[in-house]
């Protein structure tokens, strides 16, 4: 808890949160460009304990230091490549044949899930008084926690050749899905800025509403555009002629989106999906064989090596995150949430989509879709960096 120069209140911290708060607003007067003096809100987010010379020589606390690496690293650098290549690895024939379905249970399906989960998370912690969640807590929980990461399951499915729709809507989730879950995470966070008082505010659930869709829109628009700019500059250049040069043009465009949108305040993982899956839909076609051959190697490879990095660090950071907070209870009920969020997404939606769609999801797929929801290293490095989204 902190006051409105950014201070803590030893005595509230004490009696609410038994660590340092994850992040401290500080209101500041700075002096502009023009030297008019103005207010600002600053936000510092909790990096971890600094520790002395004496600590530094034990074993714990050095692989401690070791294991834990800056988030700024993760959003910016490991989890860009993981995005795209999953929007240009798409089968797009089949991907835009279900769009509506996809787009469906990506968005709306997410919604219905973050509620779920967020709803029974809350009313378990009435029941807790130790575990001091409010609703807007919980909310941003069922957001991150919601986001899917079906790697085993594509790889089996990939094996055994499974239905092309099937793997259509499973991919195209999951794809989706990890935007959507950042993006309704930033919104939980604005919600919780814009509020004034512990009472519900109507003008700031709006706001985080609009904001919402605004960075979901305009994120979704720089990608497009760039992708599009990319596969009209590869179509009327004869950038094939030089493969290495039209390779790395791509690869740096495809970049520079995720760098463009968080540059205008948006959400560049959003961005940077809607580039990969425009280049695959456009610019794929105009690259030379050799370029072709690349790009799809190249990024399948980052991802690859991204997600098992991910993976290995959850490992050594379940003994090294110092903030650790066990409680098996709420740890067995956010399982059960998160399987009755996933039940209320899947099935309820397959039988609206059912009504108006000519090939029907069948029951079996509805089954498998439910299974593949598997929640990896996306949500659990959202629960660990949860303060940097904001």
């Amino acid at each position: 808890m902190t006051d409105a120069t950014g201070k803590s209140s030893p005595g509230a911290v004490e009696e609410s949160n038994p660590g340092p708060p994850d992040t401290v607003w500080l209101l500041s007067e700075v002096k502009n460009s023009g030297g008019v003096r103005e207010n600002k809100t600053f936000a510092y987010a909790l990096r971890g304990e600094v520790l002395n010379a004496g600590e530094n020589k034990e074993t714990g606390k050095l692989l401690q230091q070791k294991a834990t690496f800056d988030p700024e690293v993760f959003f910016n650098i490991i989890l860009p490549p993981i995005i795209f290549s999953a929007g240009y690895s798409m089968k797009r024939r089949h991907f835009f044949k279900n769009f509506g379905a996809i787009f469906t249970f990506a968005i709306l399906g997410s919604t219905i899930s973050v509620l779920v989960v967020a709803a029974i998370c809350f009313a378990f912690t009435r029941l807790m008084p130790a575990l001091a969640f409010t609703f807007n807590d919980c909310l941003f929980f069922g957001a991150i926690i919601s986001s899917t990461d079906p790697v085993t399951i594509l790889a089996v499915f990939h094996d055994i050749r499974v239905d092309v729709t099937l793997h259509a809507l499973v991919f195209g989730e999951s794809a989706l899905n990890d935007a959507v879950a950042i993006v309704f995470a930033n919104s939980v966070q604005s919600y919780a800025y814009y509020r004034k008082g512990e009472a519900f505010d109507t003008t700031a659930f709006f706001k985080a509403f609009g904001n919402f869709f605004s960075v979901f829109l305009g994120s979704a628009s720089i990608g497009a555009a760039l992708g599009s700019a990319t596969a009209l500059l590869t179509k009327f250049t004869r950038l094939a002629d030089f493969p290495l040069l039209e390779t790395a043009l791509f690869v740096l465009m495809s970049y520079s989106t995720f760098l463009i949108a968080e540059a205008a305040e948006l959400t560049g993982i959003v961005a940077v999906l809607f580039c990969g899956i425009f280049q695959a839909h456009y610019t794929y076609n105009n690259l030379s064989r050799e370029s072709q051959d690349h790009s799809k190697f190249s990024f399948e490879l980052l991802s690859f090596l991204a997600e098992n990095f991910i993976f290995c660090y959850i490992g050594v950071s379940m003994f090294t995150f110092p903030y650790h907070y066990w409680s098996i209870p709420f740890i067995m009920v956010a399982f059960l949430a998160v399987i009755l969020g996933r039940i209320c997404n899947i099935y309820p939606l397959s039988a609206l989509l059912n009504l108006g769609r000519k090939r029907k999801i069948p029951l079996n797929f509805q089954h498998m879709i439910f299974f593949s929801g598997l929640k990896g290293a996306i949500s659990c490095e959202f629960l660990q960096y949860g303060p940097i989204l904001c």
